[in-house]
Order: structure tokens, then sequence, then C-alpha cells
């Protein structure tokens, strides 16, 4: 809420998949929250297929890494020629 920026974000689904919404939202909220801007997230992934079946801890991993890497490319701590070498193991500069 950029009146207000102690307050949550304002978030609107735009088309849901009832699978991916709750995450898709989240991620906004955080990015816009973290931003300062508008955010529109798209997401089709899912996380049946991780170690534990996508419980909450696994979500939450997937959450955090995927908002340090989208805040860090919108202010301009990470590049993107090294997003993929970071998510390999391999070392940002």
């Amino acid at each position: 809420n950029l009146r207000n920026p102690s307050e949550p974000p304002i978030s609107t689904a735009l088309y849901t998949q009832p699978h991916t919404i709750d995450f898709a939202t989240r991620l906004a909220r955080l990015l816009a929250r973290k931003t300062g801007k508008p955010c529109y997230v798209g997401w089709s992934g899912g996380f049946a297929a991780m170690a534990r079946g996508g419980d909450v801890d696994e979500e939450m991993g997937a959450l955090k890494c995927i908002g340090e890497v989208a805040v860090g490319l919108a202010d301009g701590s990470i590049r993107i020629e090294d997003v993929g070498s970071a998510s390999e193991g391999g070392q940002r500069t």
C-alpha cells in the first residue's frame, strides 16, 4: 500500500489457478513490500515433486530464494548473468 507503507500491500489476482494462487499472492506481496512498487507475478509451478511433497518449509524456502533473487535484480545487487551460476552453487559477484 503506497499510501500507507505500514499496512500490507494490496494484491489482486488477475487470473487464478487454485493450486498456484496462494504462492503467487505471497510472492507478489513480498516483492511489493520489498521494492515499494506494484508487482505482477505469474506462477504455474508446483511443490508436490519436492523431497517432502511440498510441505510448508519447502514452499517457504522457495519463496525466500525467489524473493531474494527478484529483489536483488530489482535493486541492482544481482546481475541477470549471475542468476544461473548462483542457483547452481557458483559464486555471485
